[in-house]
C-alpha cells in the first residue's frame, strides 16, 4: 500500500519558487511550453495539409482512372462488334464481351460506392442505365438475321447508345476535374492559412518568450544589483546603507 498521490498545494508551489534555480527553471519551463505548444500547432496544421492533398490525389484521381478504364472496355466492346462482321464468329464475340463487360461494371459498381455528392451520383446511375441499355442490344443484333441487318443495326442504333454511354461519362469526368481543381484551391488555401497561423503563433511565441524572460531577469538580478550596490557602498565607508531587497530565496 503505497502513499497516496495529492498534487501540491499552493502554499507547497510557493516553497518551490523560493530558490534562484527554481525561478530559473521556470523561465525555461514558459519557454519549452511555448515551443512544445508551437510544435502541437505546427503538426496539426501539417495534417490537415497532408489531408487535403490526400483528397486531392486519391479520391478524384481514382475516379478519374475508373472512368478511363470504363471507356476502354466501352470502346474495346465497339472494336469487338465490328470485328465479329468479319469473322461472324458469335461465341467469340460473345466471350470476348463479356470480358470487357465485366471490366465496364466492376469500374461502374466501385465508382458508385465511393460517391456522395448527389448531382454525381445521377451522373453514375445515368451511365449505368445507358450502358445496361448498349448490352441488351447485342442478342438483338445477332437475331437481325444476316451480315448486312446486322450492322445496320449496329450503325442506326448501337453506334448512337456507345455515343450516348460515352457523354454521360464525359459528364462524370468534367464533375471529376472540377473538383480536382477545387480540392487543389482547398489544399492551396489551408497551406496558406496554416502559414499565416504558424507565422502569428511564432511571433506571439517570440514576443511572450523575450517579455517573460525580460521580467524573470529583472526581477532576478535587481535584488544582486541593490546587493552589489549595498557591498560597493560599505566598502567606501557607509554603513547606514539598508538593503531593499524584500526575497525570500537565497539573495533575501
Amino acid at each position: 500500500t503505497g502513499k497516496p498521490f495529492h498534487l501540491p498545494c499552493p502554499a507547497r508551489w510557493k516553497n518551490m519558487l523560493k530558490t534562484l534555480k527554481s525561478k530559473v527553471s521556470l523561465v525555461y519551463i514558459s519557454l519549452v511550453v511555448i515551443i512544445v505548444l508551437l510544435g502541437i500547432y505546427s503538426l496539426m496544421s501539417m495534417y490537415q495539409i497532408s489531408k487535403a492533398v490526400d483528397n486531392l490525389i486519391v479520391t478524384n484521381y481514382n475516379s478519374i482512372q475508373r472512368l478511363d478504364q470504363m471507356k476502354e472496355a466501352l470502346n474495346t466492346q465497339n472494336a469487338i462488334l465490328l470485328d465479329y462482321f468479319y469473322t461472324q464468329d458469335q461465341a467469340v464475340a460473345r466471350s470476348k464481351y463479356q470480358e470487357q463487360m465485366e471490366i465496364f461494371e466492376t469500374n461502374c459498381q466501385k465508382e458508385y460506392n465511393t460517391i456522395i455528392i448527389p448531382r454525381e451520383m445521377e451522373m453514375i446511375t445515368n451511365i449505368k442505365t445507358t450502358y445496361d441499355d448498349f448490352t441488351a442490344m447485342l442478342p438483338e443484333m445477332l437475331k437481325a438475321g444476316g451480315q448486312e441487318k446486322e450492322y445496320r443495326y449496329y450503325t442506326e442504333k448501337v453506334v448512337p447508345k456507345i455515343t450516348e454511354v460515352k457523354a454521360a461519362m464525359g459528364e462524370l469526368v468534367a464533375s471529376n476535374e472540377t473538383a480536382l481543381f477545387a480540392r487543389k484551391q482547398e489544399a492551396k488555401d489551408v497551406v496558406q492559412h496554416s502559414t499565416f497561423m504558424l507565422s502569428l503563433i511564432f511571433l506571439l511565441a517570440v514576443a511572450i518568450s523575450f517579455f517573460t524572460s525580460r521580467m524573470y531577469t529583472d526581477k532576478l538580478f535587481k535584488p544582486l544589483y541593490e546587493i552589489t550596490q549595498n557591498l560597493r557602498a560599505v566598502r567606501q565607508g557607509n554603513m547606514n546603507r539598508k538593503s531593499n531587497v524584500k526575497t525570500e530565496d537565497e539573495l533575501g
